[in-house]
């Protein structure tokens, strides 16, 4: 997921996404072929101010993974990439998060992982109160 991506009326959006990849990211190997869908959230309260994140899906693991590791290159453009965790993965992020720092408990590949070994979250989903491990 892309968010901070502005769109540009005389592109379309998967050109507008192309354009960062190559351009900013240095991925000048991605192709329009290797993007497979691009959705653009549309929030009920968003303002024309406010920029909807995009959620993009690509032709092969290898390709999403290469651009996950170069998200650094773009933090400072204001645009950042996010992986599209399962319904529960991001509570359990966050969870992490707030109890050990960002820099201690990240995702990739769709797992949560932390900096510690085998650690104990308690995470509430609405009246559920479930216990996970994170790696």
């Amino acid at each position: 997921m892309f968010n901070g991506v502005k769109e540009n009326p005389n592109l379309d959006l998967k050109t507008t996404l192309l354009n960062i990849l190559r351009g900013k990211m240095d991925l000048t190997r991605i192709s329009d072929a290797d993007i497979s869908i691009v959705l653009i959230y549309l929030w009920i309260f968003c303002s024309p101010d406010n920029i909807a994140p995009v959620l993009s899906t690509f032709r092969d693991k290898e390709i999403a993974e290469s651009i996950y590791a170069a998200k650094n290159k773009v933090a400072k453009s204001g645009i950042s990439v996010s992986e599209n965790l399962t319904h529960q993965r991001p509570a359990i992020l966050n969870t992490g998060r707030e109890k050990y720092g960002n820099k201690w408990v990240w995702s990739f590949q769709g797992h949560v992982l932390s900096a510690f070994p085998m650690r104990t979250l308690h995470v509430d989903f609405g009246q559920l109160r479930t216990c996970f491990n994170i790696y």
